[in-house]
């Protein structure tokens, strides 16, 4: 709470690629030895291991921040390909295997639900050919809240598995909005507080100290009506100059799964969770202030995105 700018974090994180190297029994890419040689030329700035797997290449690339990794691994993955003579178009021939949530560089195996373990790496994965933006936030969310804010991180999780039962009724943007139930409270963490109200912080981290997807940016800063809040406490005329207000579909959404979800992570009516909301804060808060004044857009939000559902199936 003293106004100082957040750390930008250090964690390492990585990403593997793998590369069928024999088609019809013949060799197709270059011995393993010589692929690190053109890559590590390449990429002076990463730290790359390639290794051969029977006839599977892979080629493991290690970051120093997060958003690095995830804001140019598209560029990375074309120039990878490049490096190895073989098509940069996402259609290549030689294509990039489903390594979703795999073990690398040292990273526990994924749990039962398919969220990652804790691992010191933060490592990420290709599936595909993209990096999956969840299992990034996922992990970032984890790092922020998990020790500090054990209850917090419950509910983030909760939050989450509210995102993933949408999928149905958002087609592309379920990834993006799973992301963002992952990420809409890290403000909260110590590390990241500036001006004491977490979705202004949170976003204002994501977009300088990850760089991360404008719209997810967008989404945690205005998540569960947060401009009413904002204008609360005095805050609505930066939230709106520096982040445009999300997709409406995506806002209810949002709304849909932090409003249904208990501090512990479990389903709830939103009604019961608007009340949760302003008994433990007290009548004289200003997040109480706020919640009574959002509560008709907060139970609009969940009754459009339950209508939606109901239309999906």
């Amino acid at each position: 709470m003293d106004g100082a700018a957040p750390q930008r974090r250090q964690d390492c994180v990585g990403t593997v690629l793998a590369f069928p190297a024999r088609t019809g029994g013949v060799m197709t890419l270059p011995p393993a030895s010589r692929v690190a040689e053109l890559l590590k030329a390449r990429f002076p700035a990463s730290d790359i291991d390639v290794m051969q797997e029977s006839d599977i290449l892979r080629i493991e690339v290690r970051y120093r921040n997060a958003s690095s990794l995830f804001a140019v691994i598209g560029d990375e993955r074309s120039l990878l390909l490049v490096a190895l003579g073989a098509s940069p178009e996402p259609s290549s021939s030689i294509p990039l295997s489903n390594e979703r949530g795999r073990v690398t560089a040292g990273c526990g195996e994924t749990s039962p639900d398919g969220m990652p373990r804790p691992c010191t790496s933060l490592a990420l994965c290709v599936a595909s050919d993209l990096v999956s933006q969840a299992v990034w936030a996922a992990q970032l969310a984890r790092t922020l809240l998990e020790v500090p804010l054990p209850r917090r991180w419950a509910h983030v999780q909760g939050v989450a598995g509210q995102a993933r039962s949408l999928a149905p009724i958002l087609g592309g943007d379920a990834e993006l909005l799973e992301a963002s139930a992952w990420l809409h409270d890290i403000g909260y963490s110590l590390d990241l507080v500036d001006t004491g109200f977490h979705p202004l912080d949170g976003a204002r981290y994501l977009r300088d100290g990850e760089h991360a997807d404008r719209a997810l940016c967008s989404l945690v800063a205005y998540h569960s009506c947060a401009i009413i809040e904002a204008e609360e406490r005095g805050l609505a005329a930066e939230l709106s100059a520096e982040f445009e207000s999300p997709d409406a579909r995506l806002a209810d959404a949002l709304a849909y799964c932090d409003m249904t979800t208990t501090p512990a992570g479990n389903v709830v009516s939103v009604n019961d969770r608007i009340s949760e909301i302003a008994e433990r804060y007290g009548p004289h808060s200003v997040v109480t202030r706020f919640i009574r004044k959002a509560e008709p857009s907060l139970i609009s939000s969940v009754l459009r995105t339950n209508q939606r559902l109901c239309l999906a199936h």
